[in-house]
């Protein structure tokens, strides 16, 4: 995981405290700092707030809704 370019999570934070949260949430803060791709699927956007430059919104198989710029 350390040398990849891309990295896809799915619901990471699912069966995590939140203090394992906090740390994984950390982690990824410091794999964006190093320039990597992070893809992360999740119903909670919400906990994503300050790491995510882009957000895909998908319903029913289509896009919703995005927010941000590639």
């Amino acid at each position: 995981m350390n040398k990849a370019n891309i990295i896809i999570f799915d619901e990471p934070l699912n069966g995590l405290d939140s203090v394992n949260q906090n740390k994984f949430i950390k982690l990824i803060q410091m794999m964006k700092s190093k320039e990597r791709t992070i893809i992360i699927t999740t119903h909670y956007p919400k906990y994503y707030t300050n790491i995510y430059d882009y957000v895909i919104y998908i319903e029913s198989g289509y896009i919703r809704e995005t927010k941000g710029s590639i």
